[in-house]
């Protein structure tokens, strides 16, 4: 199949439900080889055996992506089950379930968890995969790396 994503390792992170999961569903579909990431109790291997039914390639990887051993254990699954990492795709966040009141507080802490998430994420490709440096936008805000 051509296209940009065809025969490409891509991580999705947050891919197990929402968002995330059309995404890791349209690139297996285009043909990347897709790491699905999750939270513990998140249906990661529903949506990897979705994929996998439909033609697919997708491997899970549980982790909590906010952490930096979580993101470290992505990036590795991906060396393990692939080979390489081409695609990161930072779509983790956490958000209310219900939101009676999203006041400016619980937005401000709703940001910080995608802001934290996406910063961790980045750094680790960054320190396990240099070759990804260059393609991150230069305006993010590099934090500092994990001795």
């Amino acid at each position: 199949m051509e296209g940009l994503v065809n025969g490409k390792v891509a991580i999705v992170t947050g891919g197990a439900t929402g968002i995330g999961e059309a995404i890791c569903k349209v690139f297996a579909r285009h043909g990347a080889m897709v790491i699905v990431n999750g939270l513990p109790g998140d249906p990661v291997d529903e949506v990897v055996d979705e994929i996998r039914a439909a033609g697919g390639t997708a491997q899970a990887c549980v982790a909590d992506v906010g952490t930096p051993a979580g993101a470290e254990q992505c990036a590795a699954a991906a060396v393990q089950y692939f080979g390489r990492l081409d695609v990161l795709i930072a779509n983790a966040g956490l958000f209310p379930e219900h939101k009676p009141k999203f006041t400016n507080s619980r937005w401000s802490a709703s940001s910080s968890s995608c802001t934290a998430t996406f910063a961790v994420s980045i750094s680790q490709c960054e320190r396990r995969f240099p070759s990804c440096a260059r393609h991150t936008a230069s305006f993010l805000p590099r934090p500092p790396r994990p001795d």
